[in-house]
């Protein structure tokens, strides 16, 4: 992306302002890429199984953050990894994983994710391995109708994805009719354990006590995975909610694209806030389709956004953008276009998204 040419169309479509009548405050930064450093391959502990289908998928060997985390779990501990975001943290708990279900195909895995979109996100990114090894993955939460949730308590299938909720008011408040699963439940994931602080992070803990317990007194002892991209201090949170030792691989400054920031603090009249401010965002969205980028916008309230989405769309028409290249995303949406507006993103098919600020789908 040349990051000039498209500072000088946020001015051009009127979404920054820097003239004797209005001059909004602006910073940049540069953050410069950092080049992950390759294992030389998959450790030889590893299921070949499972080394043949991350080959056959285009990977042929790990970032040797992710190896570390993989051969720490492989050899019986609980583990730790913090690493930056689109570092391939789900891979490395998911091939030690993997291997422990191949390993014993009576096992059983647990993923708890705080929100049911990035459930939904690494059901999809595990998928193909999983179908590649015969592995069934489903969630269970909320969306999940009554029937196929009898089902998966009769014959759970080795990966169940859920969220703290349903760890309590399924897992826990209905545990003997879980036994079948809890019992051999060999392998859980705890993603995005940043999530968990503060109060939430408190009740989170009581409920892994809790939970661990149960298993406990069914005989089972699961390694645990945990992973994070920003925690200050890994070790000893981890240590908090979970009330295990856990060993830590840190990977903070191991891998890293470039990145272009632009800090805009808009010069606009108190009185015309709200409505400047969502006119600003209706002509950086113009800005994305005319660059043909794909971007995220938030935006402070439901209100705004979806006056600013509705105009945005006009807009694009107007000016001979496809304005089905725009789309809202937002709590209220049913569970289904939720994630058919989560695949649109990724295949591209959606170049513009408008969220709101903060919004919690779990």
């Amino acid at each position: 992306m040349d990051f000039e040419k498209f500072k000088a169309q946020l001015y051009e479509f009127d979404a920054l302002r820097n003239d004797v009548r209005n001059d909004d405050e602006i910073q940049e930064g540069l953050v410069e890429r950092i080049q992950p450093r390759s294992a030389d391959g998959w450790p030889a502990a590893l299921h070949p199984r499972v080394c043949d289908a991350l080959v056959t998928s285009g990977i042929p060997r790990p970032y040797q953050h992710q190896a570390d985390a993989i051969e720490l779990s492989l050899r019986g501990h609980d583990v730790v990894l913090e690493s930056p975001t689109a570092s391939g943290k789900t891979l490395a708990f998911t091939a030690p994983m993997l291997h422990t279900l191949l390993e014993d195909p009576n096992a059983h895995a647990l993923m708890i994710y705080p929100m049911k979109a990035l459930a939904f996100d690494q059901r999809m990114q595990i998928r193909q391995l999983c179908e590649s090894l015969g592995i069934e993955s489903w969630p269970y939460d909320g969306d999940t109708d009554k029937e196929h949730k009898d089902v998966m308590r009769l014959n759970p299938p080795q990966i169940l994805l859920t969220n703290p909720e349903y760890l309590n008011m399924s897992f826990l408040g209905w545990k003997d009719k879980w036994a079948g699963l809890l019992s051999k439940l060999k392998f859980v994931v705890i993603d995005e354990m940043h999530e968990y602080r503060g109060f939430f992070g408190s009740n989170m803990a009581l409920l892994l006590r809790r939970f661990f317990l149960q298993l406990e007194r069914l005989g089972a002892s699961p390694r645990i995975f945990l992973s994070t991209a920003t925690c200050a201090n890994p070790e000893e949170h981890a240590k908090n909610l979970t009330g295990r030792h856990a060993k830590v691989i840190s990977a903070r400054d191991v891998l890293r694209p470039q990145r272009h920031f632009l800090f805009v603090k808009p010069d606009i009249p108190d009185y015309r806030y709200w409505k400047d401010l969502q006119r600003r965002i209706e002509q950086a969205a113009l800005t994305i389709l005319q660059e043909d980028m794909q971007a995220l916008i938030f935006c402070p309230t439901k209100r705004l956004l979806e006056e600013a989405f509705r105009e945005c769309k006009a807009k694009a028409d107007e000016r001979g953008f496809d304005p089905d290249l725009l789309s809202a995303f937002h709590a209220d949406l049913n569970n289904r276009r939720r994630q058919e507006i989560q695949q649109e993103i990724k295949s591209g098919k959606i170049r513009g998204v408008s969220n709101l600020l903060d919004i919690r789908t779990g």
